[in-house]
Parts: C-alpha cells; structure tokens; sequence
C-alpha cells in the first residue's frame, strides 16, 4: 500500500512538473517575444511612413522589411523549438552537455545570459535529455530572478563539470549574493517564501529536485558561496 502510495505521488509529481515547465515555458518565451514583435510592429509603420514621400527609395523599403523578415524568422524557430521540447519523449538517450545547457537556454527570459564553463563540445551524459533540460531551465533561470531581484545587471552564471565512471557533476554558481539563510534549508520545498505563490514561483527549485531524484537518478544540493548561490547537482552516468 506504501508503494503505491509513493508511486502515485512520483507519477503526479511528474504530471505537475510537465505542466508547470509548460506554463513557465510561455511565460519566458511571452517576455522574449516584446521586442521582435514591438520591431516588426514599427517596421512596418516606418514602411507606410516611407512610402508617403515622394522622394522615397527602394533600398529604404528594403532595409525595413528584412528587419521584418529576421524578427519573424526569430518568432518562427522559438515555436518550433519549443514544438521539439513538447513532442520530444523522456527516454533515455546519448546526447551533448553543451548542447542540452544551450537549448535550455533558448527557453529563458533572458536567452541570452552569459553562461561560463568548461565543458567541452565532446562532453557527453546518457539520461533522459529532455528532464536534464528541465533542470537547467529552471536553475538558469532562478539565477535570472535573482538578479532582477538583487537590480544585479552584469549576471555572470558559471557551470563546472566533473565527470567520472560512475558520476557527472555540475556545479552552477552565480553572482547575486546567494540565498536568504532563514529559507536555504527550505529551498526545495513548495513555495519557500509565500511572496512567490502566483504564477508557479516558487515552484521551479522544488520541481527541479524532484526530477533530479525521480527521473535523473541524482541528487541537489545548494548552498552559498563567495559571491552568490552555488547549485550541485550530482547524476548517476547510464
């Protein structure tokens, strides 16, 4: 009875995450999507602007509407790729570190933020790519919060990697002064701090531990730095 008590929480752990990722998926991709739209928007009024005078020229209207084209070619590949993200199933594959940090990337607020590492492009870990996604979705972007918070405007986000036969370690450290120590021990619960009960806050670093644990094989920890916040995530290789 246990068992299937704790399976059924696992599975809608899981279908909560999903979800949530979903929800906050949007909300990023909302915010990146301002300014390619408020540029296609004047674009195109700086075309009808143009054409009022007489002496306008071809190369005018050129110019402004490859701005169109880009800005549309921008929107167009954040739906495709997050078509990919929605389609792609949980199964556990061989796939590129780097790769998977940077697609994760592509789903931030601020897509794109600094991120410095040493992994290098050979680097490779066999899981479930889309759940790895999911947690740098989250961390990155807790960093992200954090510097909003903190009004910190030259965000510096590191990530080290440690990989032996049996272990892949990451190690994400940023710069904006670390977590509250009344809610450090409490981080990954739900809403640790009840200013973040709207809109799924507050729900990102306990949905990241529970796909650390229940998906990944691994485990989270965090703790504070010199500078800021330091994320371990320790996953079993295979």
């Amino acid at each position: 009875m246990q068992l299937k008590k704790t399976k059924n929480k696992m599975i809608l752990s899981i279908e909560q995450s999903k979800s949530i990722t979903i929800s906050k998926l949007l909300i990023n991709l909302a915010h990146q999507w301002r300014q390619p739209l408020n540029v296609i928007s004047l674009s195109a009024q700086n075309i009808v602007d143009t054409l009022r005078y007489e002496d306008w020229k071809i190369e005018d209207i050129e110019e402004v509407s490859e701005k169109i084209v880009d800005n549309s070619k921008e929107l167009s590949n954040t739906i495709t790729k997050l078509t990919e993200f929605h389609n792609n199933t949980n199964q556990k594959q061989k796939f590129s570190i780097i790769q998977g940090i940077e697609e994760a990337k592509t789903f931030l607020s601020n897509p794109k933020i600094v991120v410095k590492t040493n992994i290098d492009s050979d680097k490779t870990f066999v899981g479930e790519k889309k759940s790895f996604i999911e947690v740098f979705i989250n961390i990155l972007q807790n960093s992200i919060d954090a510097s909003l918070r903190e009004n910190k405007e030259n965000l510096e986000v590191t990530i080290f990697v440690d990989i032996t036969s049996d272990f892949t370690t990451f190690k994400v450290s940023d710069n904006c002064g670390g977590v509250d120590k009344s809610i450090i021990n409490k981080i990954f619960e739900p809403y640790a701090t009840i200013d973040f009960k709207s809109n799924h806050k507050g729900l990102g670093l306990y949905l990241t531990k529970s796909i650390v644990e229940n998906r990944l094989n691994g485990y989270i920890k965090v703790e504070n730095s010199n500078d800021g916040a330091l994320f371990t995530i320790n996953l079993i290789n295979g």
